[in-house]
């Protein structure tokens, strides 16, 4: 049980601390060069999905101790999880090489 504590704990702090570099990477977007935009949107919307991974891993961690909120939903938070470790991970890695690539053209 402490385990799940210690997991929900880390996947909320990691997920504060990766909308606070959103936020702030959003705040930078507005004051870097024109030819730079297409990199940085493409490397926002890879942080945005880390963002959602976090989400889903969080929720799925506070399943196991708010077992009467999540009564009928745990199937699905489970699906959820697992699906977002397929579909969020492999996009995120995508937006973040053609941003890498983006910059690399400049």
């Amino acid at each position: 049980m402490v385990e799940e504590y210690l997991l929900f704990g880390l996947s909320i702090f990691s997920f504060v601390f990766v909308l606070l570099g959103l936020v702030f990477f959003l705040r930078l977007r507005f004051y870097e060069d024109k030819r730079l935009q297409s990199g940085i949107s493409a490397l926002l919307f890879g942080v945005f999905l880390l963002m959602l991974f976090l989400l889903s891993k969080s929720l799925y961690y506070s399943m196991f101790f708010l077992e009467g909120i999540f009564n009928g939903f745990g199937g699905y938070v489970s699906l959820i999880n697992s699906l977002s470790g397929i579909v969020f991970l492999p996009l995120m890695s995508i937006c973040f090489l053609v941003g890498m690539l983006l910059f690399k053209e400049i």
